[in-house]
């Protein structure tokens, strides 16, 4: 079997969905020998290019010359058009390509250019589709621009649409789509994200910071977006006492990126507001692609302030090495995991109740509750577990003929 990636971002630019499709068919493709292949979108780089990952060939399509119209024109009023254009522009040139290659089923991670060609590929060829819903969206359908004014495509037949929290379930039954949403966790990988020793904590913590056994860390590791909300917890940590330590990392937006967020070129002003707030020497930032295992492996407390969430999978990650999260309450994807004083705790974004939670939780966790966490989360979303699912529900994609696919059926049949 050989499965089209079709994804908004893949490695090496840094996305959370990018690296969990490329983590997620590496294993499939080890364990039940399915080959793959990726077409990919960007947000950051306007060269189309062809390259190798790990020994899978990927495809960057953009069109340059548009990218660089659209960032120099597509502000205000005509943002909207130039957006379309770009978009049917990369639309086509996606569409060529995937006519070119053999391959048995379609996934797609995200929405983009590339991925709205490749559903609409799939839907109008009958080619078996697995679309992953990876953000927070209205709608699980992907548009051309004025396509949405002629009605809409069959999401049933030969297709699976995944779910990676329970408000974007709960979204797509609104669109009469339930049968064929599987709801899931991101898969966890047991055998790297587990509860540390005590020596190996404070071995990863020496590596990575100055900060001492003695100390109490916070930990955050995300890509310097706006919605990220980095610097919120700049301001919690200049609430909290002298032992409270701060370690951010995560990957910097691309030069040519039109999302919000953090450049090496604006970067110094997390410097700059830590030696404000006077907590310079209790705070390690970083930036570039971080090892997830160690950074939480040496926290005391992993933090997630980030809104417009659909799924972090790291929070899950933090659990599974019981490590406690404090995380924004207002994102329902947050609440669906953190149960409070027993894996973490869910507050609004205020710095100083933050605080006090971030106190309360460095007080109360037990060896034992980290035990018991870390045993519950890897019970569902072990990438074992993932893993096998996958493999029925591709197996039962590809043989099926103008089939409307039964999630429940599919899973509970061994």
């Amino acid at each position: 079997m050989k499965v089209l990636i079709v994804s908004s971002k893949y490695l090496p630019e840094y996305s959370g969905s990018g690296l969990r499709a490329h983590n997620t068919y590496k294993r499939l493709s080890k364990k039940f020998d399915i080959k793959f292949e990726v077409i990919t979108s960007s947000t950051g780089n306007y060269e189309s290019k062809k390259y190798q990952i790990d020994g899978i060939n990927v495809q960057r399509i953009t069109s340059k010359k548009f990218r660089i119209l659209n960032k120099i024109f597509g502000k205000i009023i005509l943002k909207r058009i130039m957006n379309a254009f770009l978009t049917i522009v990369e639309y086509r040139i996606v569409k060529k390509e995937i006519k070119k290659k053999k391959f048995d089923l379609i996934h797609t991670f995200g929405i983009s250019p590339a991925t709205i060609s490749a559903v609409n590929f799939s839907r109008k060829n009958k080619i078996p589709l697995i679309m992953e819903i990876v953000n927070p969206i209205k709608t699980p359908y992907q548009f051309l621009p004025l396509q949405r004014l002629f009605g809409r495509y069959d999401l049933k037949t030969n297709c699976v649409i995944t779910a990676i929290s329970k408000s974007i379930g709960k979204m797509c039954i609104k669109y009469n789509l339930k049968n064929n949403v599987w709801i899931r966790p991101n898969p966890v990988d047991e055998n790297k994200f587990k509860v540390p020793s005590k020596n190996i904590k404070n071995k990863l913590r020496k590596e990575l910071s100055s900060f001492s056994s003695d100390d109490i860390v916070l930990v955050y590791v995300a890509k310097y977006l706006k919605r990220k909300n980095h610097t919120f917890l700049l301001d919690v940590l200049s609430q909290l006492p002298e032992k409270y330590k701060l370690i951010l990392g995560g990957p910097l937006l691309e030069k040519n990126d039109l999302l919000e967020g953090y450049k090496i070129d604006n970067f110094y002003k997390f410097e700059q507001k830590a030696k404000k707030l006077g907590i310079e020497n209790r705070v390690k930032i970083s930036h570039g692609f971080l090892n997830m295992e160690d950074y939480i492996s040496c926290a005391d407390i992993s933090c997630f302030p980030s809104y417009n969430e659909a799924m972090g999978t790291p929070l899950l990650e933090s659990i599974a090495c019981g490590v406690p999260v404090i995380a924004n309450k207002d994102e329902d994807s947050f609440n669906e995991w953190i149960i409070n004083n027993e894996n973490g705790y869910l507050e609004i974004l205020d710095p100083e109740k933050w605080a006090l939670r971030i106190k309360n939780l460095s007080e109360i966790i037990t060896k034992e509750k980290q035990i018991i966490m870390s045993k519950k989360i890897i019970e569902l979303s072990s990438s074992k577990k993932i893993d096998q699912n996958y493999h029925k529900l591709l197996n039962e994609l590809s043989y099926a003929k103008n089939k409307n696919i039964n999630i429940v059926e599919i899973l509970n049949n061994d």
